[in-house]
């Protein structure tokens, strides 16, 4: 992003250990966090906005950079979020989970249908285009950055059940444990058997390749 995007490019990531990422906003918490955090264990804190993010084995992680005149994204903000959505429904389909992207038009009914929001976690509401099950519990998490050289779209996959207590207990919010369990849902719990992370990250690789011709 520091040079004009001209072509897409994309990269798709897992996790060896776990690591808190905090929004440009949060930068004050970062210190108290990281006191509260296990030793070895990062906080970091992103140049975008938005709210903390629990990292780790559980999560499979892709970044889109596009430019500005890509057809994902030359539309409305929200709207670009719309075939990164759709591409993971796609992909975790074929392996055996249903799921759907939620349209902007229902985000606000789906966020009161499952309780209060969760407003310092990125997991603890829902957006426009993100991944949800039948019950409209998170499974994969949107988040885009646009500059003058072009737009990156983030997606993060829960592939097996997150440490949601040692996120709320890093952030000073124990109490919120139940809300983002509440509010979340994994890979291997909706297909109820264990979840091969790295072969998820091959099929959605694969799936961004076709999509984007890297």
């Amino acid at each position: 992003m520091a040079e004009p995007v001209t072509a897409p490019r994309f990269r798709v990531w897992t996790y060896r250990d776990p690591a808190i990422v905090l929004g440009c906003s949060q930068r004050a918490l970062h210190a108290e966090a990281a006191q509260r955090m296990p030793q070895g264990m990062d906080v970091l804190v992103r140049p975008s906005g938005g709210g903390a993010v629990l990292t780790g084995p559980w999560m499979v992680s892709a970044s889109v950079a596009l430019p500005l005149t890509h057809p994902w994204v030359r539309g409305r903000l929200p709207d670009s979020y719309r075939d990164l959505g759709q591409l993971h429904v796609e992909v975790l389909a074929a392996l055996g989970v249903a799921g759907r992207a939620l349209p902007e038009s229902e985000v606000t009914v789906a966020n009161a249908h499952l309780g209060p929001v969760v407003g310092w976690a990125c997991y603890g509401s829902l957006a426009p285009w993100e991944v949800v099950d039948a019950a409209g519990r998170k499974l994969v998490g949107l988040a885009q950055r646009r500059q003058r050289t072009g737009v990156l779209l983030v997606a993060g996959t829960l592939a097996t059940v997150p440490d949601w207590p040692l996120l709320c207990g890093a952030l000073g919010h124990p109490d919120d444990v139940d809300g983002m369990q509440r509010r979340t849902v994994s890979c291997d719990v909706l297909a109820d058997r264990p979840w091969d992370a790295a072969l998820y990250a091959r099929r959605l690789h694969a799936a961004l390749e076709r999509a984007l011709g890297e």
